[in-house]
């Protein structure tokens, strides 16, 4: 098991790939995502950067790790969403907020009976 690193020094690791997780790949992009989430770091920016690519593109190499990157995902959504208005300052369900509800229908049907997911 490997220690994971701060995220001062996921963040630089990252720099060098110019901060797309795909040049980042599996291995860095994880580790930034774990670095905020170990640290208990407030940073929804990078963890749907991150996150979303390691969802959409290494889901299967998370093995159960998925459940936990979905709903680091999910909340990251919620944070993102909530701070984003339309131009005229009226109120918008975003982008971000309709993909979180898809994220909570996903970890509702893995976790039924979670109070966690039903909050």
């Amino acid at each position: 098991m490997s220690v994971t690193p701060s995220l001062d020094e996921a963040e630089r690791a990252c720099a060098a790939y110019g901060h797309e997780p795909s040049r980042c790949g599996f291995d860095l992009s994880r580790d930034l995502v774990m670095a905020v989430r170990e640290g208990k770091h407030v940073r929804p920016d990078l963890v749907l950067k991150y996150g979303q690519y390691l969802l959409k593109s290494h889901a299967s190499r998370l093995g159960d790790g998925v459940w936990a990157m979905y709903e680091q995902v999910y909340m990251a959504l919620l944070q993102y969403g909530r701070r984003r208005k339309k131009s005229d300052g009226a109120n918008d369900l975003s982008d971000e907020l309709r993909l979180a509800g898809e994220y909570c229908t996903i970890l509702a049907a893995r976790f039924p009976d979670s109070i966690r997911v039903r909050r």
